[in-house]
């Protein structure tokens, strides 16, 4: 029931134009929390938060894009919100851009711009890129390998 009631006021906030309100209003479309299941409304309300700017928007958004979820699979569309998500410092963008540098999906593969991108995640506490930090300087990919570095990031995602 609160589930509900809360996607309620989302929805009201956003349909006033509130740009968090409609991320997370995205968001209890995408996961159904107080909401049906509705990736295509998920998109709508990502899209309206987007076009004010939101960082969490536009990672969520490049992750609709990646995995084809409400709307076609466009690689070159994910890359295109990770990397908005990402130039305003948002972690989760950082980690999914950097992913698609070291994998060359939708731009050419670039490991030390992958390996920068996944250390600006990784320094904000970021789970994932601290793994994936670890494993470039395990294995030197976009630096110079550094067990010493590796062991330290594998530690700080490990802890958590």
């Amino acid at each position: 029931q609160d589930d509900i009631e809360t996607a309620r006021y989302f929805r009201l906030a956003a349909d006033q134009g509130h740009a968090r309100a409609q991320a997370y209003l995205g968001q209890c479309y995408r996961f159904g929390k107080g909401t049906p299941v509705d990736h295509v409304k998920a998109v709508h309300y990502f899209h309206r938060a987007v076009d004010k700017g939101h960082s969490g928007a536009q990672a969520c958004l490049g992750e609709c894009y990646r995995f084809g979820t409400g709307t076609p699979e466009d690689h070159a569309k994910a890359v295109r919100y990770y990397r908005l998500s990402a130039d305003q410092c948002d972690a989760g963008g950082q980690h999914n851009y950097a992913q698609f540098l070291s994998f060359g999906r939708g731009l050419p593969q670039d490991d030390i711009e992958a390996t920068r991108y996944y250390r600006l995640a990784a320094d904000q506490g970021y789970i994932y890129a601290q793994r994936c930090l670890g494993q470039c300087y395990h294995f030197g990919h976009g630096t110079p390998e550094d067990h010493a570095k590796a062991s330290h990031y594998y530690r700080l995602a490990a802890d958590q």
